[in-house]
């Protein structure tokens, strides 16, 4: 199961922060002496702020700004620069009273942006905010447009510094807006001022019947992780598997649940994944079924395998027919084990699986299966355990009254230091047996 930390740089490294697909300038909107355009989510709430009278656009202007404008949306951006380069001439500039300069350098920052030179862009905003008694709409949009240019440059000190001054004017900000200051506190690592904005951003969202962005979500959680908060990183995971049931977010959940120790609530997590088919594939499965054996739970690994080869999920190779196999023995389900074990054992290049096999074939009392088993598994060589083999060997021997095959088979496992005190407590009680048969034979005779 991936670690948390890892899911989480994975999501961080594609989250682009300020980005032109947020529509930042719309100057002219089709008309000009409309103003700067707001996004949706940022227009004044309130009709009843009063507003500075907005100062008239000499018709002279107007029409050269609208040529300008058709220059450029016929492609032509040098074109409708070299028009406003004309308008710019001081004999006509120091005519203009302030909203027409202000226009006149707002029409320049689209161009600019058109052509994504953003440091001319940022110049030519900084003019229209130069301008005196600005109309209130045109200065408060050109500061939050300026700020995003800010972010496109990756300049996020400057982007927050802008923004911070757009939040002093603007009126109800959006959503969007605190998203935006969180982003930038975010990449400057100020978590204290970034967690909280976009928080806000969450709570007006909600306040508004807006929808919060599964984006906004993931900012959060990488902000309290980084902050080395993982009480608030599981609460943003429970929220995410609640709003957005994804299975990346599952397994997040489950292994912070794993980093908390609490095994239970870890189980029933990836339980809830198993339930709702989110585990499809071969290593998710293995890995359930292991976690479900470590937690005590065989019956349950050996039924998730067992289904998951079934379904053509889980891989039947040997290490999987050997984990299915052990599984049933840990379930005191040996004759569900043979099978499982006889695949792994045909697949696998050394003796052990054999070996294991013959252990099932013990369990339920088959003890010819079982020497045969046994010598397969002496056959095919490379035995971790040779010692346990002979055990086993020498058991079922014993079971079928051969004594001295049995005795020579414990006689081998006993030369192995961790299968001797058990050899040894063999021997006595097989060669107990066989004495108390021969008398017996003798008697009878």
């Amino acid at each position: 199961m991936a670690l948390v930390t890892k899911c989480i740089r994975k999501t961080l490294t594609t989250m682009i922060v300020g980005t032109a697909v947020l529509l930042l300038i719309a100057p002219i909107a089709g008309r000009i002496g409309m103003g700067q355009a707001f996004a949706e989510d940022e227009k004044p709430q309130h009709a009843e702020r009063k507003t500075r009278k907005t100062p008239t656009l000499n018709l002279k202007l107007h029409e050269k700004l609208q040529e300008a404008q058709e220059f450029n949306e016929k492609g032509d951006s040098a074109g409708a620069l070299r028009l406003l380069d004309e308008l710019r001439d001081p004999r006509k500039y120091d005519k203009y009273n302030s909203y027409e300069r202000a226009m006149l350098w707002n029409f320049y920052a689209f161009i600019y942006y058109s052509q994504e030179n953003y440091r001319k862009t940022i110049e030519a905003y900084e003019n229209v905010l130069k301008q005196p008694d600005l109309p209130e709409a045109l200065g408060v949009g050109t500061l939050y447009s300026l700020s995003q240019i800010y972010f496109v440059q990756e300049n996020y000190s400057k982007a927050v510094q802008t923004l911070e001054k757009w939040f002093k004017v603007a009126e109800n900000p959006g959503a969007n807006a605190y998203i935006l200051l969180g982003q930038g506190y975010y990449q400057l690592k100020d978590y204290n001022k970034a967690i909280p904005a976009v928080e806000k951003a969450i709570g007006i969202a909600r306040e508004r019947e807006k929808e919060v962005k599964e984006n906004w979500y993931l900012l959060l959680r990488a902000m309290y992780y980084d902050k080395e908060d993982y009480k608030k990183t599981f609460e943003i995971l429970r929220t995410l598997t609640h709003e957005y049931p994804k299975k990346e977010y599952y397994s997040q959940l489950a292994a912070m649940y794993g980093e908390l120790k609490q095994e239970f609530n870890q189980y029933s997590t990836v339980a809830a994944m198993n339930d709702a088919k989110l585990l499809s594939k071969n290593a998710e499965l293995v890995t359930y079924a292991q976690f479900l054996m470590q937690n005590d739970r065989p019956y349950r690994a050996a039924v998730i395998l067992d289904e998951g080869m079934k379904n053509k999920i889980v891989e039947k190779t040997d290490r999987n027919y050997k984990l299915l196999g052990n599984a049933w023995t840990l379930a005191k389900e040996d004759k569900k084990a043979i099978p499982a074990f006889e695949s792994a054992a045909k697949l696998s290049d050394t003796g052990d699986l054999y070996a294991s096999l013959a252990q099932s074939y013990l369990n339920v009392e088959d003890w010819d299966k079982a020497i045969n088993s046994v010598n397969k598994a002496f056959d095919k060589g490379k035995l971790k355990r040779p010692d346990t083999a002979n055990v086993v060997l020498g058991m079922a021997l014993f079971n079928l009254k051969k004594y001295d095959a049995s005795l020579k088979a414990f006689e081998a496992a006993k030369k192995d230091k961790r299968s001797e005190k058990i050899a040894r407590q063999w021997l006595r009680y097989v060669r107990g047996e066989r004495d108390r048969a021969k008398a017996l034979e003798k008697g009878l005779s």
